[in-house]
């Protein structure tokens, strides 16, 4: 069952002591006085060993320095585009969760799951944990066109650094220790990746040992990056309420097995302009385990 984000109780948005979309400092949502991290309170349910059926809250930390775009004062001139409000952005995007990074930055996120009945306490539970809409660099080749256009290394032969020297949009990049993927699982008749059939996706599982990475290939125009709701469909992911113009071949889920907590390390790859990107992500939860 996927994380149903959209309209839920979001009671603390300040990663990185940062306000997120919607949160008011001072009042415990953000702030100096509140904990620096994101809490989405019951977005989902999972099979929690002992309790069944269980409602579970997300809370998203950072364990190193977060640096997000920092929008300029109001009386200043605004960058423009879908992520000009930088931390701004933090929190959710519709039906998904959103965390703002600067350009030329990485940082190290946490994401552990709560019974929601239970705040703080962390369960274990099984499902796919999924990006959306991983883009990339988008004047990697003096590229002007406004269509949907392949980049030099499409191919997934080269390094997710290839192209840094291309204009102010960076590359999306996640990386995460392959041990979280559950290779040898009781659930081993589904795919350890869901990728669509035509993934502009790259994945490396080989070049730095014990880590697999997730890394995107095209460039879009922007605003078209919520993909709505979707479902587990035979073997991949079925979007069923998408935005216009969504790019369905630019996610990448890996599954994983009684987890706590699970660390991903999501970096934006490019000059240090501009407004940055958005990690767009949400999970599939098991509510009976086969």
């Amino acid at each position: 069952v996927p994380f149903a984000f959209k309209g839920i109780d979001v009671p603390t948005n300040n990663l990185g002591f940062f306000c997120g979309k919607d949160a008011t400092e001072g009042d415990g949502e953000c702030g100096p006085g509140a904990a620096p991290e994101i809490v989405y309170k019951s977005v989902g349910v999972a099979e929690v060993a002992g309790n069944g059926a269980t409602s579970i809250t997300l809370v998203v930390r950072n364990t190193n320095e977060y640096k997000p775009y920092q929008p300029p004062p109001s009386s200043s001139p605004t960058e423009e585009g879908a992520n000009k409000d930088g931390f701004g952005n933090n929190g959710i995007l519709e039906n998904v969760g959103q965390i703002n990074l600067a350009n030329g930055q990485s940082v190290n996120l946490e994401f552990e799951f709560q019974d929601a009945n239970n705040p703080g306490v962390a369960v274990a539970v099984s499902g796919y944990f999924c990006f959306f809409d991983l883009d990339t660099l988008k004047t990697c080749d003096e590229i002007t066109s406004k269509e949907v256009t392949v980049l030099p290394d499409n191919n997934c032969a080269t390094s997710p650094t290839t192209c840094t020297t291309a204009g102010p949009y960076g590359r999306d990049v996640v990386r995460f220790p392959t041990s979280q993927i559950a290779t040898d699982s009781v659930i081993d008749e589904y795919p350890d990746i869901l990728r669509a059939t035509n993934s502009l996706v790259c994945m490396d599982d080989q070049t730095v040992e014990g880590e697999t990475s997730f890394w995107g290939t095209k460039a879009y125009l922007q605003g078209v990056d919520n993909p709505g709701n979707f479902e587990f469909d035979n073997g991949a992911l079925k979007f069923t309420s998408a935005s216009t113009n969504f790019p369905q071949n630019t996610y990448a889920c890996y599954d994983f097995e009684n987890k706590k907590v699970l660390t991903h390390t999501y970096e934006v790859v490019g000059e240090q302009k501009g407004t940055g990107r958005n990690l767009v992500f949400s999970a599939l939860l098991w509510i009976c385990v086969p």
